[in-house]
């Protein structure tokens, strides 16, 4: 009826290290041996190439066709377009001008359309292009990439190299936390060389394809992303794919050039499928766990 056995102190219910870490070698010392450096070194790798992707790729057009702004988006470069319908419309009008004789000579028509000038529209700083509130149409979406063009072509060299210095710097402290992670609580992984690489391959792809997909008509950045967080919960397991997986949705979210709420898009998306995918038995599995992504996606799309 009463039991004889007593508690157990506090000391004597700890089942982690019972010996001093004093014995062992130290960090730095290890970090120096050849494996180690090999190991190191590919991330190194994967940290330049996942840099440079964005980099060269550019800062995107941040907008897109129907897209509601909260804010009036305005000129930030001068730039010209050519109004090719006015420019077609005055061409046909000098030919109509003509003489009779001369307008059944092809020649004299030709001549008469290429002395009529080009229609150029001009756009000074501060003109404003589309109003907040206000859907974006096709000819407002043109405008704006001409824009876009005309202000990357007027940033300077130390503007795309502080970017680039930017983007290094948090894709090294993302990174550097997975790394730490790793070291902690994933051992088998941080002693193999082969599933390190693997893990970096699938850094770079994910990063490529999010990249490739976030241009018009796709504008699926999403799928890579979770295909590389199912990929992660399935073959390690759901702490490590959580962790992976911010960091890979906060690195497309800084090379995209994107907003705080496309990040809580992506990671509502990215959970949900992590902790949804406990056992793969079935195809079906599969495509129910998808299925609880895409309906997490809509709820914080609608939310946001």
């Amino acid at each position: 009826m009463f039991s004889t056995t007593r508690k157990l102190s506090r000391l004597g219910q700890w089942n982690g290290r019972r010996r001093s870490s004093r014995s062992e070698d130290p960090v730095l010392a290890r970090v120096w041996q050849p494996s180690v450096l090999l190991r190191l070194t590919t991330v190194l790798l994967t940290m330049i190439v996942v840099t440079l992707l964005p980099y060269w790729w550019g800062p995107p057009q941040p907008h897109r066709l129907g897209q509601i702004c909260a804010t009036d988006l305005r000129v930030r470069a001068y730039f010209e377009v050519i109004n090719h319908p006015e420019t077609e419309q005055a061409r046909e009008q000098a030919v109509q001008r003509l003489p009779s004789q001369m307008g059944a000579d092809p020649a004299a028509r030709e001549d008469a359309r290429q002395a009529v000038p080009s229609v150029v529209e001009r756009y000074p700083v501060g003109v404003l292009l589309v109003r907040r509130g206000q859907p974006i149409t096709l000819e407002q979406l043109m405008l704006l990439h001409e824009e876009h063009r005309a202000y990357q072509r007027s940033l300077a060299r130390s503007d795309h190299t502080r970017r680039g210095v930017a983007l290094f710097l948090v894709i090294t402290l993302l990174a550097g936390v997975v790394v730490l992670y790793v070291t902690r609580f994933q051992q088998v992984l941080a002693q193999s060389l082969s599933k390190i690489a693997g893990i970096c391959l699938l850094v770079v792809a994910t990063m490529a394809l999010a990249l490739i997909l976030s241009t018009p008509p796709w504008h699926a950045v999403l799928m890579p992303l979770t295909l590389a967080a199912m990929l992660l919960t399935i073959v390690y397991n759901p702490q490590f794919a959580l962790l992976l997986s911010f960091s890979l949705a906060l690195a497309a979210t800084v090379a995209l050039g994107t907003d705080l709420e496309h990040l809580l898009i992506q990671m509502a998306g990215l959970s949900s499928a992590i902790l949804l995918l406990r056992s793969v038995r079935t195809r079906t599995r599969l495509v129910q766990v998808g299925l609880g992504a895409g309906l997490a996606y809509l709820a914080m799309t609608v939310a946001t």
